[in-house]
C-alpha cells in the first residue's frame, strides 16, 4: 500500500510540474504577444501604417539596423537604398516571414554570415506596417505593403530561413 501511495504521489507531482510549466509558457507567450492595434487606428478605421511601422521598427529592428536604417556593426546590412527591401514587395515579406541566413550583397557590398530571425509572430498588419515604414523612410520611396499581401505569401514560406540565392530564385519564379 505504501508503494502505491508513493507511486501515486510521484505521478501527481509529475503532472503538477507539467501543468506549471505549461501555464508558465502560456503566460510568457501572452506577455510577449503584440498588443491591440487600437492606438494606430485612423478615424476611418484603417491602420496608420507609418506610425505602427515605426513602433514595430523601434521595438524589433533598431538594435541591429540602427535608428536611420544604416545597418550596424557585426555585418548588419543597411535598409537605406537596399535593393532587397525596395525592388519588389515579395522579397522583404519573405525575409520577414522566413528569416535570412548567410552572405548577402547590399548596394554592392558583401555582408557575410549574417542571421536575421523570422518575425512571422508579429502578424500580417505589423509586418506590412514595418515594411511600409522602412520602404518609405530615410530616402527610400517604394510602394507601401498591405497586410493582405503578407497574408498571401505567409502560407508559402518554407520552414527554413531564406538565403540570398533562394530569394533570387523566388524572384525569378514570381
Amino acid at each position: 500500500m505504501a508503494a502505491a501511495n508513493k507511486s501515486l504521489l510521484a505521478a501527481t507531482l509529475v503532472i503538477a510540474g507539467i501543468l506549471v510549466l505549461g501555464i508558465g509558457y502560456l503566460l510568457l507567450l501572452a506577455l510577449n504577444a503584440p498588443g491591440p492595434l487600437d492606438e494606430f487606428r485612423l478615424p476611418d478605421g484603417s491602420i496608420d501604417q507609418m506610425a505602427l511601422g515605426k513602433n514595430v521598427y523601434m521595438k524589433n529592428c533598431l538594435a541591429c539596423h540602427m535608428a536611420e536604417g544604416q545597418g550596424g556593426p557585426n555585418n548588419v546590412p543597411p535598409l537605406v537604398g537596399s535593393e532587397w527591401l525596395i525592388e519588389d514587395k515579395e522579397t522583404p515579406i519573405r525575409i520577414m516571414l522566413g528569416g535570412l541566413v548567410g552572405p548577402i550583397t547590399v548596394k554592392g557590398q558583401l555582408y557575410e554570415g549574417g542571421i536575421m530571425a523570422r518575425w512571422s509572430h508579429l502578424g500580417d498588419e505589423r509586418i506590412a506596417a514595418v515594411l511600409t515604414y522602412t520602404r518609405k523612410s530615410w530616402g527610400n520611396d517604394a510602394e507601401p505593403i498591405g497586410a493582405e499581401e503578407v497574408a498571401a505569401l505567409r502560407g508559402s514560406i518554407p520552414p527554413r530561413p531564406w538565403t540570398a540565392e533562394r530569394l533570387i530564385e523566388a524572384r525569378r519564379n514570381d
